[in-house]
C-alpha cells in the first residue's frame, strides 16, 4: 500500500532527526524498480530542508593565530527542533 506525500515527507524528516540524534550515518529507502516518479525527490527534500535551515543559521570564523575555527550561531538541538517545527 503507497504512502501519502504527506506520510513520506514525515518518514523522511524522523529519519533525518535520528539520524543527527546518532551523529550520522545512512539512510537507505526501498526502491520500487515499477515505479515511475521524479528521479531523486528524497535527497532533493532534504537538500531544500537544509537550504531553508541553513539560511538562517550562518557560520561566524574566530581566527586564532594559523587557526581559523568556524561555528554556526546555532547549536544542532535548535535546527533538529526547527526542522520538526517546520512541519
Amino acid at each position: 500500500m503507497g504512502r501519502s506525500q504527506k506520510d513520506a515527507l514525515e518518514l523522511v524528516v524522523e529519519a533525518a532527526v535520528c539520524m543527527a540524534n546518532g551523529g550520522g550515518g545512512t539512510v537507505v529507502f526501498g526502491v520500487n524498480d515499477r515505479a515511475m516518479g521524479r528521479a531523486g525527490a528524497i535527497p532533493v527534500a532534504i537538500a531544500r530542508l537544509l537550504d531553508h535551515v541553513m539560511a538562517n543559521n550562518p557560520i561566524t570564523t574566530v581566527e586564532h593565530g594559523p587557526f581559523h575555527f568556524e561555528y554556526r550561531t546555532y547549536p544542532e538541538i535548535a535546527l533538529r527542533e526547527a526542522i520538526m517545527n517546520a512541519f
